[in-house]
């Protein structure tokens, strides 16, 4: 089963898209919602979905990573 952030792939019957899953708002039950590598999202009708297959699980950072990665981003550049 696919979660919010696992790189996917979405078979429908008529293409195959690859893309990272977004959550789906409440009032978006009918649809899957994936954002394309173009910075695009686009829903998907779940009645036209064959398949999801997780091409790359979601790895959430430690908060260790995500302060040295902030530090690096704020600091490096600044010289």
């Amino acid at each position: 089963m696919a979660n919010p952030g696992d790189r996917v792939k979405v078979e429908t019957k008529e293409k195959t898209i690859e893309g990272t899953l977004v959550p789906t708002p409440e009032t978006g039950g009918d649809v899957v919602f994936i954002k394309l590598d173009s910075g695009y999202n686009i829903g998907i009708d779940k009645k036209s979905v064959k398949s999801v297959e997780v091409v790359k699980a979601y790895k959430e950072l430690s908060p260790e990573l995500v302060l040295l990665l902030f530090l690096c981003t704020a600091f490096c550049g600044a010289v």
